[in-house]
């Protein structure tokens, strides 16, 4: 594997399994509140749509941003690249997978300087060990009035899991610390929180916004579930001797008890976007009274 990608390159591709990420796609759809269509959310974020823009969309999944096609880019060219075409499976699949251009990157992203008007990086960043390896082809591909559009999570999502996870790991007789963070560690690399600030060692300009919200559950077998499909990402980080099985049986039981008194159990999630660019976009008025003296 080339170095662009981390040496734990084989857990981002479990992670991104299709079952895995079907999982993920129904927890969000039947017990996120307030239900809101993040891909829609995300792509609003930008005002400055003109319809003709040249698209890339770095490892689209299933392709949820494809329905840009035919509403915010119809006259535009859309382009979809990741490290392999198995993790391209999905997007293959979407109804208008035939108006995309698909192809592969591996160590550089195959396309000349200037070549884009957007880039959409949706929850990927952090699955590089190094992100700014990316961020730097990123900064090279885009125009200097481009934007990238980067959505994350806070490091502090899901913290009650965090909780519950501490009382696990201490009931199996390993005791963390009390501010140790393991769901969190999932976006670690480029979180809302980190994110600005490494972008803003590649673009002059970063705007951020937060969308808040929450999955409540009614009963435990979805919390489970949706905690196993995090699996390959989360087991690294249990210490040593825990077994996952282990684990998640007492995750299981505490939740079954928290949903027998409470008769619900409330996860609290904070998402967000990072706008990024040069002299484009949110930025382009700021910067046009910057070189006019204004």
């Amino acid at each position: 594997m080339t170095e662009l990608f981390s040496n734990q390159w084989h857990i981002r591709h479990d992670f991104m399994d299709s079952r895995a990420l079907e999982i993920r796609r129904k927890t969000d759809e039947m017990y996120s509140t307030p239900h809101v269509n993040f891909a829609a959310w995300l792509i609003n974020k930008h005002k400055y749509w003109r319809g003709d823009e040249v698209v890339l969309d770095i490892n689209p999944t299933d392709g949820v941003f494809f329905d840009l096609i035919d509403t915010v880019i119809p006259n535009g060219v859309y382009v979809a690249a990741d490290v392999s075409s198995t993790l391209l499976r999905s997007a293959f699949r979407h109804p208008l997978s035939e108006s995309v251009h698909f192809t592969i990157y591996d160590e550089v992203l195959p396309f000349a300087d200037n070549s884009f008007d957007i880039i959409i990086a949706n929850h990927i960043l952090f699955h590089f060990d190094d992100p700014d390896v990316i961020l730097s082809e990123f900064s090279r591909v885009l125009k200097d009035d481009g934007v990238l559009i980067a959505s994350t999570d806070s490091q502090y999502t899901m913290s009650e899991f965090d909780t519950l996870t501490r009382r696990a790991l201490t009931l199996l007789g390993k005791p963390p610390r009390s501010n140790d963070i393991y769901y969190g560690r999932i976006v670690e690399p480029f979180a809302l929180e980190s994110g600005a600030v490494q972008l803003s060692h590649w673009f002059q300009a970063v705007a951020r916004y937060e969308l808040p919200s929450s999955l409540v559950f009614k009963e435990p077998r979805p919390v489970v579930d949706f905690l196993n499909s995090h699996r390959p990402i989360l087991e690294p980080t249990l210490p040593e001797g825990i077994r996952w099985e282990d684990y998640i049986a007492i995750m299981d039981d505490q939740v079954r008890r928290l949903i027998n008194h409470f008769s619900e159990l409330t996860i609290n999630r904070l998402s967000g976007v990072l706008l990024a660019t040069n002299r484009g976009g949110f930025a382009r008025d700021y910067f046009h009274r910057l070189e006019n003296g204004l």
